[in-house]
């Protein structure tokens, strides 16, 4: 994996800069996709998943490629790239710094490799199945924190115009919340220890949203399974997850989804 690891990595970053570009220049046309609060599309996006397609399909010509902007069917290779061009699309439109690129490669359906950039911050995290986690080549783990009461929740900004998300996250008894617009950043909040658990709700995430961080947070000594505890797998025909998905430090995992389906 060290040669898809290096491409990813260094494919992120020349994304991260175009995006980056487009937001420091506060130039580009925006789309409203439909379907939820702000579900935007810009020119940012197009040209970073232009970009990440020509590059890896250039280096890897047997492996397939899914983006979010171009790619709905499920490809027939045994290696398939997974990609999120631009991750938090709300943040980058709305100028909150909370976006990045996503980079994941899956064999055989399962994740074995993925990569993170957080442009704004200049952070690259990156995981190899097997290998553990990183944040810029310094080794990163999930938190201690086993108490429900100490918890710190990361909550996307939509649970604050979703009623159904609120009364998810009602289910939990914390104060301990921490909000953004990008998928990307919540979990590798919780892959460095910043933050303990993240809910995505049924239906409201695809396979691009969550295979490059599922990787980096499991290999953190994180969990992600389904709200019914099942496993989560890539390159599916259904792109999105009718259970929803819970990724947590591990260490109450199985409290959570107790309370969850009560």
């Amino acid at each position: 994996m060290n040669k898809e690891l290096e491409a990813a990595k260094q494919t992120a970053l020349k994304a991260g800069k175009i995006i980056l570009d487009f937001y420091e220049k506060k130039n580009f046309t925006v789309e409203d996709k439909g379907g939820h609060y702000q579900n935007y599309l810009t020119e940012a996006d197009k040209a970073s998943e232009k970009l990440i397609e020509e590059l890896l399909s250039k280096q890897f010509p047997d492996y397939g490629f899914r983006g979010e902007e171009t790619a709905n069917e499920p490809s027939e290779k045994r290696f398939v790239w997974i990609v999120d061009p631009l991750d938090g699309t709300k943040g980058f439109v709305n100028h909150t710094n909370f976006f990045g690129v996503q980079i994941g490669l899956t064999k055989n359906g399962e994740v074995v490799l993925g990569v993170v950039y957080l442009p704004v911050f200049k952070e690259l995290f990156w995981a190899v199945k097997g290998k553990g986690a990183f944040l810029n080549d310094k080794k990163i783990s999930v938190s201690k924190r086993k108490e429900p009461t100490d918890l710190k929740l990361a909550v996307s900004v939509r649970a604050l115009h979703d009623e159904n998300l609120k009364q998810l996250f009602d289910k939990i008894k914390t104060t301990h919340r921490k909000y953004s617009d990008s998928l990307a950043y919540k979990w590798t909040c919780i892959a460095r220890g910043e933050s303990d658990a993240h809910l995505v709700k049924p239906n409201s995430s695809a396979e691009w949203d969550i295979c490059a961080p599922k990787i980096i947070v499991e290999e953190a000594g994180g969990k992600v399974t389904t709200f019914s505890g099942k496993k989560v797998t890539f390159n599916r025909n259904r792109i999105n997850y009718p259970e929803g998905i819970l990724v947590s430090n591990k260490l109450f995992h199985k409290e959570l989804l107790k309370v969850l389906n009560d």
